[in-house]
């Protein structure tokens, strides 16, 4: 599974209220939290160094739904808020972080994977409560290639017509 790919909370040991300074002025390290972008120093922060100057993907670690409910068409979206992060990027306990990967490409394709259906159908699959966590991701097989579609890994994987449907039935698009 992608399971070893997501990494355990608060990679970089950043608290949730931590937003940074307004200025980049001698900070060369630019922090996401939920209020946005803010600066910090390198030694601003202990942990995760190693990821620092990597690409990576940086993901709500709550999902989209409201306690878990669906839309009013019974439909889930399942991740909330992701995206590819640059090198010298790093953000709050708010996300979670996967990776790291060594290119933007990469990170882009793996980033792609998870909008498709097949991941986030798997993914709801372990979550039992709004908060994502890395074992959520159990269900999700690694590719040796991640830019194809959801009919794609439905073949690869020989999905039936009715396994099909309960994917496309109670997954929203991305």
């Amino acid at each position: 599974s992608i399971e070893s790919f997501v990494k355990p909370r608060n990679v970089f040991g950043i608290s949730s209220n931590v937003r940074g300074d307004s200025s980049k002025k001698n900070r060369p390290i630019t922090l996401h939290s939920s209020k946005g972008k803010g600066y910090l120093n390198k030694f601003d922060f202990a942990k995760g160094q190693a990821f620092v100057d990597k690409y990576k993907i940086m993901m709500s670690k709550v999902t989209s739904e409201h306690a878990g409910e669906p839309d009013s068409a019974g439909k889930y979206r399942v991740l909330s808020s992701s995206s590819v992060i640059e090198p010298s990027h790093v953000c709050t306990d708010s996300y979670l972080i996967i990776g790291p990967f060594e290119s933007k490409k990469q990170a882009s394709d793996f980033h792609n994977y998870m909008k498709t259906k097949f991941f986030r159908y798997l993914l709801l699959q372990a979550t039992t409560s709004i908060n994502l966590s890395t074992e959520k991701f159990c269900f999700i097989p690694t590719q040796t290639n991640y830019t194809l579609a959801d009919k794609d890994y439905y073949k690869k994987y020989k999905l039936s017509k009715e396994e099909i449907e309960e994917i496309e039935n109670t997954i929203k698009d991305y």
